[in-house]
């Protein structure tokens, strides 16, 4: 409409743009005429017309810098929201934040988790949902990044109004086992990234983690017997990896409350344990913690050794120094494998008798040390749904 009006206001003599101007007495035509051309003498009009041009290009700029102000500021919120790269970069093998999460496991995408067994499959709907937000215990549980993470309580005494249902130790977080009839809905299988055959069996997991503050609270444990006892060890297996077949593993436990330490154990007919502090962080204050990890098998025949490293909220694991390093661990056998991975399994001694939520985001596996991090490396995605004028 304006545009139109200012091409009939250009094309007009001098006489009829006044008599426009007062006819429309600010009604028909934009202000910025009316400023230029109302009780205004014939001679001034012509470079009134000038003038009228220059502002006309001045709004276009404002425009255009306004549109390019949202497109910058829209495609830094999508990457310091967004964690997986629609094209996942070299070494990186897998990597979910929940952010296709469609409200059911059963239909989501991508969804990580899964399992053989139904009664399995059970539990870890129960016991763990996925969530955008929720306020309990006067703890505000929100996402790392993006605008969903998994919530997980341990505790089965009562119902839990984040997950609508009671919690319990065990979250079958299983990911990483292939095609199984529960979950896991991209058939995501680690051995069919790191293998024996392949040479070395390296492996690498970053993920956010965040505990309930009240997890270092002194009150309301017990132990396998059920007897109260002081939080010092409850040994919350945090991940573990199982290698080979049976029971063999490396877990990653995190002793709480009073320690703030980690254990690194190998279990199978040779057993090892590593110790290692959580460095400055206080993993139980909170807020979402960072952990990488990193192992890696050697490729030598029947070495049966390896190595493993521990970073906690590192800016970059290249360069930051971990909070622990070990090599040269035994092994039980020389063709061990990653066969898949299990978050948050359950604890091994100290339990809980209050509520004690987890939350868990952004997981990225990788069949290598990175390089560089995944925003260093994936430009952000282009906005969509944007009109230029």
């Amino acid at each position: 409409m304006a545009s139109a009006v200012a091409s009939s206001f250009r094309k007009a003599s001098d006489e009829q743009r006044m008599a426009m101007a007062d006819k429309s007495a600010g009604a028909a035509l934009p202000w910025y005429f009316i400023a230029l051309t109302k009780d205004t003498s014939p001679a001034d009009r012509s470079n009134n017309n000038i003038e009228i041009k220059k502002m006309r290009n001045i709004f276009k700029e404002i425009i255009f810098c306004l549109i390019f102000i949202f497109i910058g500021l829209f495609g830094f919120i999508g990457s310091s929201f967004a964690v997986c790269p629609d094209q996942k970069p070299s070494g990186m093998i897998y990597c979910n934040d929940f952010e296709d999460w469609t409200g059911d496991a059963d239909t989501t995408p991508t969804y990580p988790f899964g399992t053989n067994y139904p009664s399995y499959w059970t539990q870890h709907e129960a016991v763990t949902h996925i969530i955008s937000s929720c306020d309990v215990g006067g703890v505000s549980w929100t996402s790392s990044s993006g605008s969903y993470f998994q919530l997980h309580n341990a505790y089965d005494g009562a119902v839990d109004p984040c997950l609508g249902d009671t919690g319990h130790v065990g979250t079958y977080n299983q990911f990483g086992m292939g095609a199984v009839p529960y979950g896991n809905n991209t058939d995501f299988r680690i051995m069919d990234f790191i293998h024996y055959g392949a040479g070395d069996r390296e492996l690498f997991v970053r993920f956010k983690i965040r505990m309930d503050p009240l997890y270092k609270s002194t009150t309301y444990w017990v132990n396998g017997t059920g007897s109260p006892v002081a939080c010092i060890y409850p040994h919350l297996k945090l991940l573990r990896f199982y290698t080979g077949g049976g029971g063999d593993g490396i877990v990653l436990y995190y002793n709480g409350c009073a320690a703030n330490t980690f254990n690194i154990v190998f279990t199978g007919e040779v057993a090892w344990s590593r110790n290692t502090s959580a460095g400055g962080s206080d993993l139980m204050d909170g807020n979402w913690h960072t952990i990488s990890w990193w192992i890696r098998l050697q490729d030598t025949a029947g070495s049966g050794y390896g190595s493993t490293k521990l970073w906690i909220d590192a800016a970059d694991e290249n360069a930051d120094t971990p909070e622990g390093s070990y090599a040269n661990l035994p092994f039980t056998a020389t063709d061990d494998e990653f066969t898949y991975g299990y978050f948050l399994n359950n604890f091994s001694a100290d339990y809980p008798t209050g509520n004690l939520r987890f939350g868990l985001d952004d997981i990225e596996l990788w069949d290598s040390m990175p390089s560089a991090d995944i925003i260093d490396i994936i430009p952000p995605a282009a906005p969509s749904g944007l009109i230029v004028i």
